[in-house]
């Protein structure tokens, strides 16, 4: 029988954890429902005179220095917490992040579909989602099913091939299937089907495992600095 259920997904992972961040998907939804309005629509100058009387002063209250997410700080904080429940409060999973659309995830026997509806804020082609934010959803969907095999994972290569046009404000669903490939290496593949269960496009990926304390290195340092990667490898490898 199907698992269906929205992110955090307890059928990927033993327990179902609140996000670290207190921001509720609900709310975070608002800001969606924002970006697609601003897409869509050109606001008068007294809408926008609200709308920035509205905002300015919680961005005020924001410290631009700080870059670390409650999520990175989860791996260098350590404690009790184990690798599962960390990789579950990712905010793109738990909807804790306005970026990308709310995710929902299912799990079958031997397979992982992650369902979405993209609006107009993810347009590339008129009327159309944008490629990378398709290969973005894939890449969501990979690692989910390569988390199956290793619980802490990165994408090593990821190759999509579109074959048909991905419709705006429809349901889609990319459906990933994992495979243990030679020592930390997983191979992975995935499709995307439209509400008509046609065929949109497909993905095939290679991930690599890694121990938490890879992730931990990197919570809270500067990108590409030595301090990042103190260790000097490749994830990749």
């Amino acid at each position: 029988m199907a698992c269906r259920c929205p992110a955090p997904p307890s059928c990927f992972f033993p327990r179902s954890l609140p996000p670290v961040s207190a921001n509720d998907p609900t709310d975070v939804d608002l800001v969606r429902r924002l970006a697609n309005l601003l897409a869509t629509t050109r606001l008068d100058p007294d809408a926008w005179q609200r709308l920035r009387a509205a905002i300015e002063p919680l961005l005020d209250t924001h410290d631009e220095t700080v870059t670390t997410s409650p999520y990175a700080l989860g791996f260098r904080n350590g404690g009790e917490t184990s690798d599962l429940d960390r990789n579950a409060r990712h905010p793109i999973a738990t909807g804790t992040t306005a970026i990308f659309p709310l995710l929902h995830l299912e799990m079958d026997e031997g397979r992982v579909v992650v369902r979405a509806t993209f609006g107009p804020a993810f347009e590339g082609p008129p009327g159309l989602v944008h490629g990378g934010f398709v290969a973005a959803a894939f890449d969501m969907a990979v690692s989910a099913a390569a988390s199956r095999v290793a619980v802490l994972n990165v994408t090593r290569r990821l190759e999509v091939r579109y074959l048909r046009p991905t419709f705006l404000g429809v349901p889609l669903a990319f459906t990933a299937v994992a495979t243990a490939g030679e020592g930390r290496l997983i191979d992975v593949t995935a499709r995307l089907t439209g509400p008509d269960d046609r065929l949109l496009a497909r993905a095939s990926a290679q991930c690599a495992s890694l121990p938490a304390t890879r992730f931990a290195d990197r919570s809270g340092t500067v990108r590409g600095s030595p301090e990042a990667n103190p260790s000097g490898e490749a994830d990749s490898e």
